[in-house]
């Protein structure tokens, strides 16, 4: 089975699995800062070029390959010109 990806805005395309507790979306901040939505704690892997993550003091970068875990609760919100997944609970 093939999930289609539904487009929430211009930013963020979520991949909804046939299962209850796991999202897969791919978010494109395209220069903006936007909140990185999820429920619960999420997990951002950079794919392409360099999204910066910012979640309460902390700051990281994200070039592909690079991962970062975001607590349940954390105000997240991501920019740059790169691209990410990011997986969580709906």
């Amino acid at each position: 089975m093939r999930v289609a990806p539904e487009h929430l805005d211009a930013h963020v395309a979520i991949f909804f699995a046939p299962v209850e507790d796991f999202e897969l979306a791919v978010i494109e901040p395209q220069g903006e800062a936007i909140p990185l939505r999820g429920a619960g704690p999420r997990i951002a892997l950079g794919i392409a070029g360099e999204v910066e993550v910012h979640a309460g003091t902390r700051r990281e970068r994200l070039t592909p390959g690079r991962s970062v875990f975001l607590e349940h609760g954390e105000d997240v919100q991501v920019s740059g010109t790169g691209r990410i997944v990011r997986a969580s609970v709906p």
